[in-house]
């Protein structure tokens, strides 16, 4: 009897764990000196932007800040391990149906959240915007001090929104968060008919006392601007915003560059457009479409300035790095105009 019940016991508190199981997980944490690495495992009960909180015994709870965290390990279902596969082998459309699996299977909430983050970059990779906004809202509605918040889509060309975008920002817009209104209105900053509401919503968020919010609905204004007066700028300006983009959150500058760097190229300063441009290709990648359209744009602008070698280089790279990708085509024909100069004796 007594064998019974301990067995009963132990088949109570084994249920009552997460599903990953005390043991399964470890990290690496940073000492609070910082001189060291300190190893852990155990059960990862919650990881946000904020803390890490693990399980490392039955009675033994430990929360840990987010800072501190230098690595992650931990069990993953066949349709994650799936999906992180298919896109490192840039197919696409298997890893985003993948996520949808996956995050169906995971019942941990922070590896959700994971799921979700793999499914923004999957769907920018698509051209698919609206499920890449739609993935990220749920990560921070989730979780609104997100790790993941370096990932916001939002859209940074100067071309108006497609009818299905519009239509999903609006509802965005009513949303009660101040990201989705930042989401909703940075999309309908360049529609027609919703400018004016989305200028009203993006002044209102540039006061935030959230910093990730102000500062980017600050250049999503930039933005409207650059759209509503032909995407002029002086250097005045030019040399204000370098100094503002200093000072944002160094994850979230990627898409302010793309914008310094069009302007730039809008004043024939090509050597300083190549450079702003030059961000996204090398730090700020997660949307693989506007990284390959920046690095070719580098590659117009220094071929430009008689860099044809450098011009040639990026490329290259583009055509390999971002094959999949509008810009890719641009690269080749780009490409084939400086091998024809070359070897018509036009060029150095």
């Amino acid at each position: 009897m007594i064998r019974t019940l301990i067995a009963i016991f132990v088949a109570i508190l084994i249920l009552s764990l997460p599903s990953a199981g005390i043991g399964q997980d470890r990290i690496v944490l940073r000492s609070e000196s910082g001189a060291s690495e300190i190893p852990l495992t155990g059960s990862i009960l919650e990881y946000t932007g904020e803390e890490l909180t693990i399980r490392t015994g039955p009675d033994a709870v430990r929360v840990y800040e987010a800072e501190r965290i230098l690595g992650v390990e931990t069990p993953q279902t066949e349709p994650h391990r799936a999906a992180i596969k298919a896109f490192q082998e840039r197919r696409f459309q298997d890893a985003f149906d993948l996520t949808i699996k996956a995050v169906e299977e995971e019942q941990r909430q922070w590896v959700r959240r994971e799921i979700l983050a793999l499914r923004v970059k999957v769907a920018l990779a698509l051209g698919d915007r609206i499920a890449a906004l739609d993935a990220f809202l749920s990560i921070v509605t989730s979780d609104p001090t997100s790790r993941h918040f370096s990932l916001i889509p939002l859209p940074w060309r100067l071309e108006p929104p497609p009818k299905d975008l519009v239509a999903a920002a609006r509802i965005w817009m009513r949303g009660g968060s101040e990201v989705s209104r930042l989401c909703g209105a940075s999309v309908l900053i360049l529609s027609e008919d919703e400018s004016e509401r989305a200028r009203a919503e993006l002044d209102q968020l540039a006061i935030s006392f959230d910093e990730r919010v102000y500062h980017l609905a600050r250049a999503q204004l930039w933005r409207g601007r650059m759209a509503r007066e032909g995407n002029s700028a002086s250097r005045g300006v030019l040399a204000n915003w370098q100094d503002r983009v200093r000072n944002m959150p160094e994850t979230l500058r990627g898409g302010t560059f793309y914008l310094i760097g069009k302007s730039y190229g809008e004043l024939l300063d090509h050597e300083q457009a190549a450079a702003a441009l030059l961000w996204l290709p090398l730090v700020y990648d997660s949307d693989q479409r506007l990284a390959a359209e920046a690095e070719w744009r580098a590659a117009v602008h220094l071929r430009a300035i008689g860099r044809s070698a450098d011009a040639v280089t990026l490329c290259s790279e583009v055509m390999g790095r971002f094959a999949h990708t509008p810009a890719a085509k641009q690269a080749e024909a780009l490409l084939d105009e400086i091998r024809d100069e070359v070897s018509s004796g036009g060029a150095n």
